[in-house]
């Protein structure tokens, strides 16, 4: 028996587990799952990661290891089917689950050590973690706008350094290739987010993370500002690939389109995106039968 035998399941059968959604438009719902995953990464940046050493290591393994392992991605394979459904597109692929699960380790420990390292390194004012400081802050209108603007301006260099990278994983045949394990997730999940080849993730979380600090200690030198962008910055990343939330991204994954943008709708030339193309042939070639939605099968 394989690692995430568990997580497949027929295509007509229901998830194991059923949550109560609350709809937020036609094809848009949040979900408790969704919630609870949301409170857990700012409790562990907030609070646990920043506990005296060594606790504040501790909370690290059990956030990246222990939590994840058997809480987060067991609960996202039996709310869910379309966490089976990428597995099954990958093992045709040609990836092994125990290679996926380090994949998805790999990733989580090396995303969220930058968290870490922001909040006990770089954001250590305590102040910043009280409600009390950022109420004293707007109470000022020309704070709270340069506050607003600083925000802003961190959140339109990250989208542009996104933009960059993940429009050159697209339309690069060098770098397209390490997008391809990322592309077969084609029904997004929570454990969509940790599904890339590393030097993928580093190209498109790393680079808007490092433009974020370089702008940090070269321009604002404002920890609020940094710590606030970067917990906008790590929850938006988790929330594109929600399948009830249903965002933007979500249908980027469904069809491979040429939607590079994270925070807003903006669509590249199509004709250059050469990883949908080498997919769709390699798709064909090897006859994996990924689990595309329909018009993509008949594309």
């Amino acid at each position: 028996m394989a690692y995430f035998d568990f997580c497949i399941r027929p295509e007509d059968a229901p998830p194991q587990w059923t949550m109560p959604v609350l709809p937020l438009g036609k094809n848009s719902a949040l979900s408790p799952f969704l919630v609870l995953q949301s409170l857990q990464i700012l409790a562990f940046h907030l609070f646990f990661f920043r506990l005296p050493t060594p606790f504040n290591y501790v909370a690290f393994l059990v956030y990246t290891v222990i939590i994840f392992n058997f809480l987060t991605l067991p609960t996202d394979a039996k709310t869910s089917n379309s966490l089976g459904r990428n597995i099954e597109n990958l093992r045709r692929a040609g990836y092994s689950d125990h290679a996926l699960l380090g994949i998805m380790n790999f990733n989580l420990v090396s995303s969220q050590w930058m968290g870490f390292i922001v909040v006990n390194w770089i954001c250590t004012d305590p102040k910043i973690y009280t409600l009390e400081y950022y109420a004293e802050r707007m109470g000022s209108t020309s704070h709270m706008a340069a506050f607003s603007l600083g925000i802003v301006a961190n959140l339109a260099l990250a989208e542009v350094l996104f933009i960059v990278g993940h429009s050159f994983l697209h339309t690069n045949a060098t770098l397209s290739p390490l997008h391809l394990l990322h592309h077969c997730n084609t029904h997004p999940s929570w454990c969509t987010n940790l599904l890339f080849h590393p030097l993928d993730l580093a190209i498109e979380f790393g680079l808007p993370a490092v433009g974020l600090f370089a702008v940090h200690f070269g321009v604002f030198h404002d920890q609020a500002i940094l710590l606030i962008t970067y917990l906008i910055f790590q929850l938006w990343y988790a929330y594109d690939h929600d399948e009830c939330l249903n965002f933007y991204h979500c249908q980027h994954h469904r069809d491979c389109d040429s939607l590079y943008a994270i925070y807003i709708k903006l669509k590249g030339n199509p004709r250059r995106n050469v990883l949908r193309n080498k997919l769709m042939q390699l798709d064909k070639k090897y006859q994996w039968n990924l689990a595309w939605p329909k018009k993509m099968r008949k594309s």
